[in-house]
């Protein structure tokens, strides 16, 4: 299955952890990485040396928008990410913008699958410029969150852009706060990592410890990892079919996924998981 993987690496380990079991997928071709949201050139370099670690360093990855539609340019971001990607060169960080990148791949390439694991910035904008090359091809979102009134942090951070991906009329997958916030990483599989000795391990540990400086967390949630999974396991999560579009007005609600009601259904959103099934496919693919 040929992928694109579009991420806010960088923020939580979860987007690297979701790298990693895509790379260790063998049922998964990635085509690309593109990067969004912030320090997008930081971000291209913290995939790349995960990438080196993996052997993988032949996948291109483009940085791509670093400010959402609307609103300015957002100013946090952990900055001891910078010590773990200095006096390395990534040589398929390439040049193009990552919406002129994936729309490019999505021209000459049949029966792609885009996984999100950011704001969905680079995805608008790509179907705004090229709609025509999304014929045939289907996005797995990890965003939004339509069991509470939560405005989960990939959508709130460029409100427009989910607007606009998920009214494109696209085969949609919604992989939200619904079902990965109970995929949590187990202290079995935080052990396992410990004493890995694959290759990028190393990397993944470099990556666990800054994360838990940055938030004084234990146990990562698999939110992205989940998203992954999905694309090739489609059994893991139970679906429905719904109409979901994003609140842009509410001074209050802003970012919050609502279900529309009497309306035509525009995504498969999942509502249940098949907990245990998803970490023990997890922990075999990347830890063991």
């Amino acid at each position: 299955m040929k992928v694109i993987i579009d991420t806010d690496i960088g923020d939580d380990i979860d987007d690297a952890l979701a790298l990693a079991l895509a790379l260790n997928s063998p049922e998964i071709e990635v085509l690309a990485i593109t990067t969004v949201y912030g320090r997008v050139n930081l971000r291209a370099k913290l995939a790349a040396k995960l990438l080196k670690a993996c052997n993988r360093s032949d996948i291109p990855i483009a940085a791509g928008c670093s400010k959402p539609i609307l609103e300015p340019e957002p100013t946090h971001f952990p900055n001891q990410a910078v010590a773990l990607t200095e006096g390395e060169e990534y040589p398929n960080i390439v040049k193009e913008h990552a919406v002129n990148l994936i729309v490019n791949i999505l021209e000459r390439e049949k029966a792609v699958t885009i996984i999100t694991l950011g704001p969905l910035t680079n995805i608008a904008l790509a179907l705004l410029l090229r709609k025509d090359v999304f014929k045939d091809k289907r996005l797995v979102i990890m965003g939004g969150c339509l069991t509470k009134p939560i405005a989960e942090y990939n959508v709130k951070c460029d409100p427009e852009a989910a607007s606009i991906v998920l009214n494109s009329g696209l085969p949609i997958t919604v992989v939200g706060l619904d079902v990965t916030l109970k995929c949590i990483m187990t202290t079995k599989m935080l052990l396992s990592l410990k004493s890995s000795t694959r290759p990028y391990a190393d990397v993944l540990r470099e990556y666990l410890r800054l994360w838990r400086e940055h938030t004084n967390r234990q146990n990562p949630i698999l939110h992205d990892p989940l998203a992954v999974a999905v694309v090739t396991r489609p059994e893991l999560v139970k679906r429905r079919r719904l109409c979901v579009d994003v609140e842009l007005h509410g001074r209050h609600t802003r970012g919050l996924t609502v279900i529309k009601k009497n309306a035509a259904p525009n995504v498969e959103a999942c509502y249940d998981v098949a907990v245990e099934d998803f970490l023990r496919l997890y922990e075999s693919r990347v830890l063991a």
